[in-house]
């Protein structure tokens, strides 16, 4: 890419644009969802629930991540690893780590958004299904924390 040049260029031996494209496209529809998610909520109920902030965390962490996977995309990937210089690896792994963690961060928090959702439909009688939900978020929260 020539100095000045903003856009990159999908060749035979670069396909990060790819990755970048994909990323960006599936975040912007999951912000979209997310909003009109927020919205319908606040409108049918008037208030924001454990859920509904639980699923902003869950979609910021995901945006991070998104970040994340930019900043590796600038690092070589999508790029034959001999091509890459020692800094660009480092810079690689670097961004691979906090992509990781933070996909793992994103996608904890989104099942445990699902468990609160589930929560809401049963009837509050169904203690012993309550607690098995219990049990499952704290299972996930250890997952997120290992």
């Amino acid at each position: 890419m020539s100095p000045g040049h903003r856009h990159a260029e999908i060749t035979a031996n670069d396909h990060g644009p790819l990755v970048n494209v994909a990323s960006w496209t599936l975040m912007c529809t999951s912000i979209l969802f997310t909003s009109f998610r927020l919205i319908s909520n606040t409108v049918l109920r008037g208030t924001f629930g454990k859920d509904d902030w639980i699923v902003v965390v869950a979609t910021l962490l995901a945006a991070a991540q998104v970040v994340a996977t930019s900043m590796m995309v600038s690092q070589g990937l999508g790029q034959h690893e001999p091509s890459l210089s020692t800094s660009q690896l480092d810079g690689y792994s670097k961004a691979l780590l906090a992509s990781s963690t933070l996909y793992i961060a994103a996608l904890a928090f989104s099942r445990i958004t699902l468990l609160f959702f589930v929560g809401r439909l049963i009837s509050a009688s169904q203690r012993t299904f309550r607690l098995v939900l219990r049990g499952t978020m704290i299972i996930m929260m250890l997952y997120m924390v290992c």
